[in-house]
């Protein structure tokens, strides 16, 4: 009988077994266990690579280099934003609007509400600025100013509020806003 090419009985087997079967060194560098095998190593590469794209990657997305291509995207957008707004006139509508509308009233308000208040507590009334706060009657603000006359009055814990406005106002048009906040803030 001739020598057998069975793979488990015969010399090729043999052979075959002890070049590229699992415990020769061909077949030991395919084992994904072995930290020395081939796998390994290409896995440890490629995880070399990607690492050192994504930092690359990374590093264009920081906003502390102004070379990144996010900081320039941030650039642009600043340059366009403020072109839009120049070529809208936004600065000079917002500033127009201030000297006029009712962030004046509100500073006007303020300032009158500190002389005031020194007032009041002079004379032992306490004071509030209820300017923007909805009172008695549903969703109105009406009455800016409240005091609450001290003891030394001659009507303790009477209110009184104040409707205040830096424009000229039509007599008819004061006494009816000031009928409608005496009202909300249940004073006199």
């Amino acid at each position: 009988m001739s020598p057998t090419l069975e793979v488990e009985e015969g010399r090729l087997g043999r052979l075959l077994h002890s070049q590229v079967g699992p415990e020769s060194s061909f077949g030991k560098s395919l084992d994904p266990q072995n930290k020395q095998g081939i796998i390994a190593v290409i896995e440890a590469r490629v995880q070399e690579l990607v690492e050192a794209k994504l930092d690359e990657v990374l590093v264009q997305f920081s906003l502390d280099n102004n070379e990144s291509a996010m900081s320039r995207l941030k650039t642009m957008l600043a340059e366009s934003f403020g072109q839009l707004n120049q070529s809208l006139g936004i600065k000079a509508a917002t500033a127009e609007e201030a000297k006029k509308g009712h962030v004046k009233g509100i500073e006007f308000e303020k300032d009158l509400y500190d002389v005031f208040a020194e007032i009041g507590r002079a004379v032992g009334d306490e004071t509030e600025l209820v300017r923007g706060l909805t009172g008695a009657v549903n969703r109105s603000k009406k009455g800016d100013f409240l005091a609450t006359l001290g003891e030394t009055s001659g009507a303790p814990g009477l209110k009184i509020t104040v409707e205040v406005k830096d424009q000229p106002v039509r007599l008819k048009d004061a006494i009816d806003e000031l009928q409608d906040a005496k009202k909300n803030r249940e004073a006199s």
